[in-house]
């Protein structure tokens, strides 16, 4: 297969994110949004055909339903946590962990499945949760050895199949008609997130590194964790606090030698949160838009510091 064919499910998918921003802003009437997605875009774009130029497709085959039975294990497991009552931020982080200490060969597996499992239980049945993890777990084998070191990209190969299971369910997902500005977000809150999100970044990388042998898995749960606590704290607020934490520490995942030093690990997580507040209102319920996220935000930091 060649390069190209390899990642064309994550470009497509970044796209089409992007796309849905940049209409719902120009519905919005918010020209500043506008312009920064416009630029965002213009980064995304040049970022990948250059990561896609240098990177070769590959994959172990036999490898094939190991990892597809493990991807739809987290993808279950965390939405029965959920189903259950538990907070879906808190639920991936536990099954992190759990995988990464009981299946250490298959923790990046478990943690993208888990991603899937994140999804809303108004939207999907766990049979649809299964379905979008068989997707979730061929687009993942797909873009194994592309993008390499990008953090984010688990989020994106689980959000591959939560869109697909929800646009053939019905499930509207655009929501163009809802302002994607909510104006009602005070300005202490934007300012503490931010803050939190890029220290977020930086910390899911040096704890993995330090403390957890190079685990992100773990490193980006920890993180998952302690910013669900946090969360607590801000009330009505809470869940978009943790939820953009929890995505800023994706970023935190990207390698070392992709994000040369803690500033740009904090400018991917700052840029993260800034995609996911902005999108607050879209793809409502549907697991892996953290990731992408995420995704978007160190491809966009990556062009920035002009260092792909």
């Amino acid at each position: 297969m060649s390069k190209i064919n390899s990642s064309i499910a994550f470009v497509l998918l970044v796209f089409v994110f992007l796309l849905s921003l940049l209409f719902g802003s120009y519905q919005s009437d918010t020209l500043w949004i506008s312009i920064f997605f416009i630029i965002l875009s213009i980064s995304v774009v040049f970022s990948t055909y250059r990561q896609i130029s240098i990177q070769a497709f590959g994959v172990e085959w036999k490898e094939y339903p190991k990892s597809i039975l493990f991807v739809v294990l987290g993808a279950i497991a965390t939405f029965y946590l959920a189903k259950a009552g538990m907070s879906a931020v808190l639920a991936s982080s536990l099954i992190g962990i759990a995988g990464s200490w009981v299946f250490k060969r298959y923790e990046i597996e478990i943690f993208t499945g888990s991603f899937v499992g994140m999804s809303s239980v108004i939207f999907f049945t766990a049979g649809g949760v299964v379905f979008a993890s068989l997707i979730a777990a061929v687009a993942y084998l797909m873009g194994k050895n592309v993008f390499v070191g990008i953090g984010g990209k688990l989020g994106s190969s689980a959000f591959i199949g939560t869109v697909f299971v929800a646009l053939f369910s019905g499930v509207d997902v655009w929501n163009f008609d809802i302002a994607m500005i909510n104006t009602s977000l005070p300005i202490w809150f934007v300012a503490i997130t931010l803050l939190f999100s890029a220290l977020a970044s930086v910390a899911t990388s040096q704890l993995a590194h330090r403390y957890f042998k190079g685990s992100v898995v773990i490193g980006s749960s920890v993180v998952g964790i302690l910013g669900y606590i946090l969360s607590l704290a801000f009330g009505f607020y809470s869940g978009l606090f943790a939820g953009t934490i929890f995505a800023a520490s994706f970023a935190g995942m990207s390698q070392i030698k992709v994000l040369k030093n803690p500033l740009y690990f904090a400018i991917a997580g700052l840029i993260t949160a800034i995609i996911i507040l902005a999108s607050s209102t879209y793809f409502l319920g549907l697991g892996g838009k953290m990731g992408t996220s995420a995704f978007i935000g160190v491809l966009a930091t990556l062009i920035l510091i002009k260092k792909t």
